[in-house]
């Protein structure tokens, strides 16, 4: 497996990981300019992030196993196949629901690359430390690119048009299954036969580990602030901070700055602080970045600081729980690391679902929503942290 830790090998590996992500927040800057071109409220574009999160969610749930038995590469490149597919329906939108279908079809595809990427890097991690370090430092170069897309999006609105951003995406999906089909290797070397009955049981098993649930739990929630936000921030920053789309690009920089450093940070005092521990910081992070987002709400303070520096402190949290979150629930499985990894991604994304509708379900034209929620997912955290302390404590096997 010495060609699985290569630095093209590993290039692949970010572009996969870091694909769903930049696939989400491309065409941010676009929101208000696509709801005008449809004729809609840009609630209603808002949801498109809400279809696009579902079907990742959907896409997620079934590929773990598969690659399990198959390998990874025989789910990995249909499922760029499937987001070709979905890309371009997004190109040819001609009206809302339309769009709707392309990012469901998009999300699909997405969520199976998220997934056989998760579980190969658990493949080449030794253990729960490593994969926790390798997975904050591949989340922080990840997050570089990611920095990029809204930047990218908020050019393509200014200078060209909003369905240049999905010819993108199809582009660099196209790269994408050149890049797999022939430069990847498979790190999966315990494959077998594909078995109804055993894959019902496998998702059981690990259904009912408790301690892998409470660990999706946080990052599930994790999720469902960072979408909410994604799906609010244009409305905020271009519509009522009045922020060109270009401008509105460059604010994802500063958030995506937080999210890295809380990585590189987390890579360097988790081998002394643990796991469990740094998940209790994130989340005190998350419930100061909730605070901030109340007070700004309640008083109407509605400008760049009051909105960026909250999300700052949460995604910094971010970059803390990710990592943790996501070693301490796989690490708990082996041979079962893509069924793991496929729950873990579809409860994730679920989560991101359900932030998403709620923002565009109440038509938040403040802070305030956000703000609760990010207070609700900081209690969820420490409620999630003195759960898995209490389980140590009493050398419990959840």
């Amino acid at each position: 497996m010495s060609a699985a830790r290569g630095g093209l090998f590993l290039f692949i590996v970010v572009l996969c990981s870091m694909f769903g992500q930049f696939a989400t927040e491309l065409y941010l800057p676009s929101m208000p300019a696509m709801a005008r071109y449809f004729n809609v409220n840009i609630s209603v574009v808002q949801l498109s992030i809400t279809n696009y999160t579902f079907g990742y969610a959907v896409g997620s749930f079934w590929c773990g196993y598969i690659s399990d038995k198959s390998g990874r590469l025989k789910v990995l490149f249909p499922c760029i196949i499937v987001t070709i597919f979905g890309s371009l329906m997004c190109c040819f939108a001609f009206d809302a629901e339309f769009l709707f279908v392309g990012r469901f079809i998009q999300g699909l595809g997405l969520g199976g690359i998220g997934v056989v990427s998760r579980s190969v890097v658990r493949d080449i991690s030794k253990t729960k430390m490593e994969f926790a370090k390798f997975a904050s430092i591949l989340g922080s170069v990840s997050a570089i690119a990611i920095a990029f897309a809204p930047i990218i999006g908020g050019y393509i609105e200014k200078y060209l048009f909003w369905r240049i951003n999905f010819v993108l995406l199809f582009l660099i999906a196209l790269c994408l299954a050149w890049l797999c089909r022939y430069k990847l290797v498979e790190t999966n070397e315990d494959t077998g036969k594909i078995d109804l009955l055993e894959m019902i049981h496998d998702y059981f098993e690990v259904f009912k580990n408790k301690q892998f649930l409470l660990y999706n739990c946080i990052s599930s929630l994790t999720l469902a602030g960072f979408i909410s936000y994604q799906t609010i921030s244009a409305y905020l920053l271009q519509v009522k901070v009045g922020l060109a789309p270009d401008s509105f690009g460059y604010t994802s920089l500063l958030v995506t700055i937080a999210l890295i450093l809380g990585g590189v940070i987390n890579s360097k005092v988790v081998e002394r602080r643990g796991v469990e521990v740094m998940l209790k910081f994130g989340s005190m992070l998350y419930l100061l970045a909730g605070a901030l987002y109340v007070v700004g709400g309640l008083f109407n303070i509605v400008n760049v600081v009051s909105i960026l520096l909250p999300m700052m402190l949460f995604t910094f949290g971010a970059g803390i729980i990710y990592p943790n979150a996501s070693s301490g629930a796989l690490s708990l499985f082996t041979k079962k690391a893509g069924t793991a990894a496929s729950i873990y991604n579809c409860f994730q994304m679920l989560g991101g679902t359900m932030g998403s509708w709620i923002i565009s379900s109440i038509y938040a034209n403040t802070p305030l929503p956000l703000g609760v929620m990010f207070v609700f997912i900081g209690l969820s955290g420490m409620l999630v942290y003195y759960s898995l302390q209490f389980s140590l404590l009493h050398n419990e096997s959840l």
